[in-house]
């Protein structure tokens, strides 16, 4: 699974150039997605589903509007 809300958060931190609004997953960015969560588990010690977990949790603290209204995309550093 890959989710809007963690994809739009690593768009925001530079983790991936492509799709900002996180909408109409290709097996690309999926196989990018499972790398980026895998090289961050290894370096952090900790299981990747944490570090989606945490991703998933810092979009909700930061999300200003509705998660599927055009345009919206998480704003790092506020909301």
């Amino acid at each position: 699974m890959l989710d809007i809300r963690v994809w739009q958060v690593l768009h925001a931190l530079g983790a991936v150039e492509t799709n900002p609004g996180g909408r109409g997953f290709t097996f690309a960015h999926w196989s990018r997605f499972l790398d980026i969560l895998r090289d961050l588990s290894q370096r952090l010690r900790v299981r990747a589903r944490d570090v989606e977990r945490a991703l998933f949790d810092a979009h909700r603290a930061h999300q200003s509007g509705a998660l599927y209204a055009a345009g919206n995309r998480y704003r790092r550093g506020g909301r």
